[in-house]
């Protein structure tokens, strides 16, 4: 989940603490330089691997005893129209804008239900109500 200022910053008012997937170096000085580092912790997250979401959803868990909310903004995009787009690469967009999601709740889902309590948000796209002709019908499809 990348996070802006504004997300931070509310965030920071409710005392947010949990763990952020680490997308690049700039957002790392970013947040450094907001003073953000230690509300949230760096974790190499593979959303395309069901273990692995497990994995980060317990390791959360026991860091700091329970997960409140979980924000899927996973998505990629291959513009090409669908005559030319391959089947392969159908399905990793398929596989990133869907599969990831079902894996990344099916993961937290247990711990919200053992701690009564728990938020899960899915970010879509206006991509998934409007598309443009003969670019993206793999997106769109997966962000309805």
């Amino acid at each position: 989940m990348i996070l802006n200022n504004k997300v931070l910053q509310k965030l920071e008012i409710i005392g947010f603490k949990g763990a952020v997937k680490k997308s690049t170096s700039r957002i790392q000085e970013k947040l450094n330089a907001k003073g953000y580092l230690g509300k949230a912790d760096w974790m190499a997250e593979d959303t395309l691997n069901y273990d692995h979401c497990v994995e980060i959803a317990e390791t959360v868990k026991k860091t700091y005893g329970r997960i409140d909310i979980l924000v899927c903004a996973q998505g990629i995009l291959i513009h090409k129209p669908i005559d030319v787009l391959t089947l392969d690469e159908w399905q990793k967009v398929v596989d990133v804008n869907m599969t990831s999601v079902f894996y990344s709740i099916k993961a937290v889902v247990p711990i919200m239900k053992e701690q009564n309590y728990g938020r899960i948000v899915l970010v879509s796209s206006i991509g998934g109500r409007k598309g443009r002709p003969g670019v993206g019908v793999n997106y769109y499809n997966t962000k309805l």
